[in-house]
């Protein structure tokens, strides 16, 4: 090993794509690792990073120039210049040591800012221009529009604007995305924030089982993806022709639910959905395993089904991605009808800024609903799976941690122990208590994933 007998280790990446897999190896080669020394002073360096890898978000570091007395500006809004040379030389270094700075339309519009970096031998280290513009009212002539193809602009506004002025915007260089307005009617931050944190996935992949489950399970987060730039596609590996609602026939039905499906992904705001079309419970894994491996080829990020389910297309599509996906992705699991098990849940989304298109959305699965409507004692399931909830969980793995946590799950789907406490082959939210030493034994197959 070089000769090297130890490794002192301030923080483990959390990266779910890389956690713990250097130091397992260092371990491996019999080299001692020895984990958290410095960890406090190391986690301040690197808190950026650390937090979009946790919460899906960059750090935000504001910076204010003001008088003595706590004022930014005089009564006449004149605020040119309250500080001196010093303190804008350390402007410019701050803006040298982030990766964007946001200012929003009311300042851009009054101080006109070039917001570079203007210290001799860091020119190049000018930071990404974000400006909030809910209204598009940025000149074609500012300097944050006229010169984005020297130094590149980002613009954030509301959803459903006027496409001629986004595409001038676009013509002239300027990056432009979509968010929805918070609960007070204003461009929401929060969303703001999200889309920027989720610029480094650019290509987002969803493997559903059945029309409906990429919706119910991940909805929100797709549209957040979708609204952040990223290119999101769909595949859909049954034909869903096995519903019961309506009286329809078996083709009938397989029309019905991939109309409802097409409404949906356009409600999303997502680019492609690919359907397989294999009847349900019936799937060629030979086959699937060679369709599916090209579209995962090209992913960043693939939201997947989990082994913790009743159902056998979940069971055949897990495994499947399981043994289909390579190291340098990132594997999150979205919740479908039985409650992810909370020992590994490890990402929590907030998608109020996109509720209304996921209401949209699951507006469209009118098959379903009626389906369960009949059946009063599936009313908390129905609920579970087709209610607005403005939050959605999932579990974020490396593909080798997925692949262990799938590999733990030997059951078939009469035999598994999270299908919930009834004989018939429906959860409900108590499901999550049932099957507590599987679920223990799951933990420690993802015992690599970060909490």
């Amino acid at each position: 090993a070089a000769g090297i007998a130890r490794c002192v280790v301030a923080l483990e990446d959390p990266d779910p794509r890389v956690v713990g897999a250097g130091l397992a190896r260092l371990r491996d080669a019999g080299i001692g690792v020895s984990l958290g020394l410095g960890a406090e002073a190391a986690a301040e360096v690197n808190a950026g990073y650390l937090l979009r890898q946790r919460r899906g978000r960059p750090l935000v570091t504001l910076k204010l120039a003001t008088t003595l007395d706590g004022r930014i500006a005089t009564k006449r809004g004149e605020s040119r210049w309250i500080t001196g040379e010093t303190a804008r030389r350390r402007a410019h270094l701050l803006r040298a040591g982030h990766d964007a700075v946001l200012i929003g339309s009311g300042t851009a519009l009054a101080d006109n800012p070039r917001l570079d970096v203007r210290l001799e031998g860091l020119e190049e280290t000018s930071p990404l221009r974000v400006v909030l513009d809910g209204s598009l009212r940025l000149p074609l002539t500012h300097d944050l529009v006229a010169r984005a193809r020297e130094q590149a602009t980002l613009m954030i506004t509301r959803e459903h604007r006027d496409r001629d002025r986004v595409k001038a915007y676009e013509s002239a260089g300027v990056e432009v995305i979509a968010v929805g307005d918070d609960e007070g009617g204003n461009l929401s931050i929060a969303a703001a924030l999200q889309a920027l944190g989720a610029r480094g996935m650019t290509r987002v992949l969803v493997v559903a089982p059945h029309p409906d489950d990429e919706t119910v399970g991940a909805g929100g987060t797709l549209a957040l993806h979708a609204l952040a730039g990223a290119t999101v596609k769909i595949v859909v590996v049954t034909d869903g022709g096995e519903s019961q609602a309506g009286g329809l026939t078996h083709d009938e039905m397989v029309t019905r639910r991939k109309g409802e499906l097409a409404t949906a992904v356009k409600n999303l705001g997502v680019h492609e959905a690919t359907y397989l079309g294999f009847p349900e419970r019936q799937a060629d894994t030979s086959l699937l395993r060679t369709k599916l491996s090209e579209l995962l080829s090209e992913a960043t990020v693939i939201y997947a089904p989990s082994c913790v389910d009743f159902h056998p297309d979940h069971l055949d599509v897990a495994r499947t991605v399981a043994d289909s996906v390579r190291e340098g992705q990132i594997v999150r699991v979205y919740e479908v009808g039985v409650p992810l098990t909370p020992l590994l849940v490890n990402r929590v989304v907030d998608i109020r800024p996109v509720v209304q298109r996921k209401a949209a959305a699951l507006a469209c699965f009118d098959t379903q609903v009626r389906n369960l409507e009949p059946l009063a004692r599936l009313a908390r399931y129905r609920k579970a799976l087709y209610g607005l909830d403005p939050i959605e969980v999932f579990w974020e793995l490396s593909p080798s941690a997925y692949r262990k946590v799938i590999r733990e799950n030997s059951w078939t789907w009469e035999e598994s122990p999270f299908r919930g406490i009834r004989s018939t082959p429906f959860s409900d939210p108590l499901a999550f208590l049932v099957g507590r030493r599987t679920r223990l034994r799951l933990r420690k197959a993802g015992e690599t994933v970060p909490w």
